[in-house]
């Protein structure tokens, strides 16, 4: 597409945009942000949540000190695959690239966890996760308003919602590192260390900043929240994270990518707990799996 065709495309877009037809994700998303509140019942499915971790924390405690570190490098590495492959990436040329660089977005987000994050700091961490996938030209900020979240059938566009206009991108962004840098190692109360990782990940994929990798993105930022924020209430004796629950997803890719839209386009407090019911569960099940695994390792492992 060359650039006068570029343009206009973007032009199109606005005019479906403006005529009103599709939910679009605003600014206003952040305004229901000081209002999301754990109910009671959510408060228990997070406190059962924070209880199993820490009987997780335990058993990789108890592992010889060569296993332990070895579990742990382990389940990152897998992560780092799982991530990109649950976004459709090739399992083995992402793995080839890994090994020809070892140092990963992941490590990078470990390293920098308990400090603010500046634009370029953000943006560069997000396109350092698209290098040697298949979306490595789609690095940085979106520029234009093509995006929208939908389907295509028979080459007609089935849009459910457009993401962020591209000139708000930069408020959004701003607004986002806002929040985002107010709540570092912010566990007044104890559920926010759990429910604020997961928000994160909300926030970034309904928002849409990027050109591509948004959701991959997302879900590492909520890894490396999600084990920092514990580590300040739970234990800090863990070195890096412990809980990946991105595989876990793979099963529901379709409820996945609808819990995102119902966050972007009704911003509501059922949106936001669904969101929040969906999250725990998958996390819960990669504590079973760690817990399983453990005892795998012991066993095979003498």
């Amino acid at each position: 597409m060359n650039t006068e065709e570029y343009k206009k495309a973007d032009e199109e877009v606005r005019k479906i945009i403006a005529e009103g037809n599709y939910p679009i994700v605003d600014l206003t998303i952040f305004d229901y942000l000081d209002q999301l509140q754990a109910s009671e019942s959510l408060k228990g499915k997070i406190e059962y949540t924070m209880d199993i971790y820490q009987d997780l924390i335990k058993e990789i405690k108890n592992l010889p000190p060569e296993l332990k570190l070895k579990y742990l490098l382990t389940l990152k590495n897998a992560d780092v695959i799982d991530n990109q492959v649950l976004e459709e990436e090739d399992s083995f040329l992402v793995s080839l690239a890994q090994n020809m660089d070892p140092t990963t977005a992941l490590d990078i987000a470990i390293n920098h966890y308990g400090k603010e994050f500046t634009k370029e700091e953000f943006i560069y961490l997000h396109d350092y996760l698209l290098t040697g996938t298949s979306s490595s030209d789609k690095q940085g900020l979106r520029e234009d308003n093509l995006k929208f979240v939908g389907t295509w059938e028979n080459g007609e566009k089935n849009i459910q919602y457009f993401t962020i206009i591209s000139d708000d991108i930069d408020k959004a962004l701003t607004k986002f590192l806002n929040y985002y840098n107010s709540n570092i190692d912010n566990t007044e109360k104890e559920y926010d260390a759990v429910l604020k990782p997961i928000i994160y990940h909300g926030l970034i994929a309904a928002l849409q900043l990027f050109k591509d990798g948004n959701t991959r993105f997302a879900r590492t930022i909520q890894h490396v929240e999600l084990w920092g924020m514990l580590n300040n209430i739970v234990d800090k004796g863990i070195e890096m994270p412990i809980v990946y629950p991105t595989r876990q997803c793979f099963p529901f890719r379709n409820k996945y990518r609808d819990l995102i839209k119902n966050i972007a386009v009704q911003n509501s407090e059922e949106a936001w707990n669904e969101w929040f019911n969906f999250n725990l569960l998958r996390i819960q099940d990669n504590i079973y799996k760690n817990e399983q695994n453990i005892e795998l390792a012991k066993q095979r492992i003498k």
